[in-house]
């Protein structure tokens, strides 16, 4: 909290269920071999308010997530921060992938949030990846019961389904879909937070920049839109694709009511 600027309550954050997206404000360092000579009531002295700081929590798959925190001072246009990740395993490497962004794209290392943006694009995939699974499933219950009108898939009597293995299947796509589309709206919301900033923090490159030429602030922010924007778009889509396997999960499940309903009354399929 000290060296970073961080919140005091940002450890807080890391038990505490939902994400967060948020900014304060920070104390800029000036000079930070200075600062290692002072003494510590000195050192209170030479620390003045006036930086930007953001925290974000993303969520990921079963109680896992990234905690970011950033510290941006306007005046020296350097960005400190700490990201901290809850992995679903010890063998996982959380930060593999986010490394290897950042090196493939140092045109956007300038920005402050540019690694925001790569925290919320590994878990929009992790949505994406799990909305795939459940449309997998429904896939196959359909199938199973026979409400397609596919000609290369088979043609099943939905009468003779077993309804509880069914229903329990159902049951759990639904709880999954309902998981991905909270996270998916926490996502959104995040990366609305990201736009916001990143329009304040556009007004601080005006203020910095020097000449009338285009400089790479500029450029850089340019892109950061861009990218926000689409980040947006493709989340806006896997909601509307999780609406749409939720759907059909009803249509499964009312079909599947209905046939127990039919076998409860002694009713058997000839």
């Amino acid at each position: 909290e000290e060296h970073v600027g961080l919140p005091r309550n940002f450890l807080a954050l890391m038990p505490q269920k939902g994400a967060r997206a948020f900014r304060y404000t920070t104390r800029t360092k000036g000079g930070m071999d200075r600062i290692c000579e002072l003494g510590q009531s000195q050192r209170q002295l030479f620390l003045t308010p006036g930086g930007l700081g953001f925290v974000f929590k993303v969520l990921l798959p079963l109680y896992s997530y990234y905690l970011l925190g950033l510290s941006y001072n306007p005046t020296t246009e350097v960005t400190n921060g700490i990201l901290l990740c809850k992995a679903l395993s010890a063998s996982q490497d959380p930060f593999s992938s986010l490394i290897k962004s950042l090196e493939l794209t140092p045109e956007y290392m300038n920005h402050p949030l540019y690694l925001a943006t790569l925290v919320v694009d590994v878990a929009m995939s992790s949505c994406a990846e799990h909305i795939q699974r459940r449309k997998c499933t429904l896939n196959m219950l359909e199938e199973l019961t026979g409400q397609h009108e596919y000609a290369n898939l088979r043609g099943s009597d939905p009468l003779r389904i077993d309804c509880t293995t069914t229903t329990r299947q159902l049951k759990f796509v639904a709880k999954n879909l309902g998981s991905e589309t909270m996270r998916l709206g926490w996502i959104h919301l995040t990366l609305k937070e990201i736009e916001k900033y990143t329009h304040s923090l556009a007004s601080t490159y005006d203020r910095n920049a020097s000449g009338n030429g285009v400089n790479s602030d500029d450029i850089c922010l340019r892109r950061m839109e861009e990218d926000i924007s689409y980040l947006k778009n493709t989340c806006e889509v896997y909601l509307l694709r999780a609406d749409c396997m939720s759907k059909r999960e009803e249509a499964l499940i009312h079909i599947v009511s209905t046939n127990s309903e039919f076998l409860n009354f002694g009713w058997e399929p000839e």
